[in-house]
C-alpha cells in the first residue's frame, strides 16, 4: 500500500448518477455561465436560496438515483481507510442516496456545496476534509469524474484521479 489513509470521492457521476436536468435548473435561475461560477459570486442569503432550488430538483428525481456499480462495489470492499465525499450536490440528496444504497456508514465526512465558501475547482472542500480528519495531503487521494474535480484535487495538493482503475492502481502501488 502506498500510504493512503483518506479517500475522498466526488458524488454525482462518480458514486451515483442523479436524475437532474441541470440545463433546466440553469434556465430556471436565468444564468448562462457555469453553475459553480454563478454560485461563488452570490451572497450567503442568495446562495441559500439557490441551494434550496438545487435540493428541490435533486430530491424530485431521488428515486432514480442510479448507483455506479464499479464505484459502489469498490466503496463496499474498502476497509481501513477514512472515507469522505466532496460534492457540489446538496447534503440532503447525498445523504438520502447513500442511505438508500447502504453506504452511509462507509463515509466519515461529507462536504457538500452548502458547506464551502467557494465551489470546485476551488480546493476549499478538500481542505475542510483534510482539516477535519487530520490526515496529511500526501496520505490522501481524490476520485472525481471531471476536469473540475481534477483541478480541485491538484489545487489542494493531493493525488487526484478520474477513474476507478487509476484509484485502485494508486492504492495498490508499492
Amino acid at each position: 500500500m502506498k500510504g493512503f489513509k483518506l479517500i475522498i470521492l466526488d458524488f454525482d457521476n462518480t458514486i451515483v448518477k442523479l436524475d437532474v436536468d441541470w440545463m433546466a435548473l440553469m434556465d430556471e435561475l436565468k444564468i448562462d455561465e457555469p453553475l459553480n461560477s454563478y454560485i461563488d459570486k452570490l451572497d450567503s442569503k442568495k446562495r441559500d436560496e439557490v441551494y434550496k432550488i438545487i435540493e428541490k430538483r435533486e430530491m424530485k428525481g431521488i428515486d432514480c438515483c442510479d448507483p455506479i456499480e464499479e464505484t459502489t462495489s469498490l466503496v463496499k470492499r474498502l476497509n481501513g481507510y477514512k472515507m469522505a465525499i466532496f460534492s457540489l450536490n446538496s447534503r440532503r440528496a447525498i445523504e438520502t442516496c447513500l442511505e438508500r444504497l447502504g453506504l452511509s456508514k462507509k463515509f466519515d465526512i461529507i462536504v457538500s456545496g452548502e458547506d464551502v465558501k467557494k465551489l470546485k475547482p476551488d480546493p476549499d472542500g478538500i481542505l475542510k476534509i483534510l482539516d477535519a480528519t487530520g490526515i496529511a495531503k500526501e496520505n490522501s487521494i481524490f476520485l472525481g469524474d471531471s476536469y473540475v474535480d481534477l483541478k480541485a484535487g491538484r489545487a489542494a495538493g493531493i493525488t487526484s484521479v478520474l477513474s476507478i482503475e487509476d484509484l485502485e492502481k494508486k492504492l495498490s502501488d508499492v
